[in-house]
């Protein structure tokens, strides 16, 4: 490998690593419009250990919808580390390990929530950024209050719905099928 691919790989690394600090960041601070501009639309999301339900292909609005009702509840701060990138051309593969904390006031005192684990993230490169085109949220350990992200708002109810729907799940598949991926 010449120095000058070398350097584009590590500028590329530098701009995937940038994407998902801006996805984590903009988590903690609540900013939806940023959040949404991390991913592709569509984008393919797999929560399984966390929601319960399979993958799902949703426009990025609408996912960033959804964590904004599920997490508006909870004051949060993710931490993101141990980057492992693969570049190949325009698309890109990362592990990413996080910790999630979330806490809420309760009448006697903070209910916490941390998730262990990691994010597999596929990237594609659009108009010369970095788009997450498909995330995979692994957790291997919770500690705390899995009560903190309980929402009951009727909104939160009908965007969950719309979000994990059937038709939704079938697209993720047919976009897996497409792709080759698993």
């Amino acid at each position: 490998m010449g120095d000058d691919e070398k350097l584009k790989t590590l500028w590329d690394e530098r701009l995937i690593t940038h994407t998902m600090l801006k996805f984590g960041h903009s988590l903690d601070i609540g900013d939806w419009a940023a959040h949404a501009s991390c991913f592709t639309d569509p984008v393919n999301i797999n929560f399984t250990k966390f929601t319960g339900f399979d993958e799902v292909r949703v426009g990025a609005a609408l996912w960033a919808r959804f964590a904004e009702l599920i997490l508006s509840t909870a004051p949060r701060h993710h931490m993101l580390s141990n980057f492992k990138i693969t570049v190949d051309g325009d698309r890109a593969y990362a592990k990413v390990d996080m910790i999630s904390s979330l806490w809420t006031a309760t009448e006697l005192g903070r209910a916490t929530n941390r998730q262990y684990g990691w994010y597999d993230v596929w990237f594609v490169r659009q108009e010369n950024e970095w788009k997450i085109s498909r995330l995979k949220h692994d957790v291997k350990g919770v500690d705390g209050n899995a009560a903190t992200l309980e929402n009951h708002d009727p909104e939160f109810t009908a965007i969950a719905q719309e979000v994990f729907s059937p038709a939704n799940t079938g697209a993720a598949k047919a976009y897996l099928n497409q792709i080759g991926g698993s």
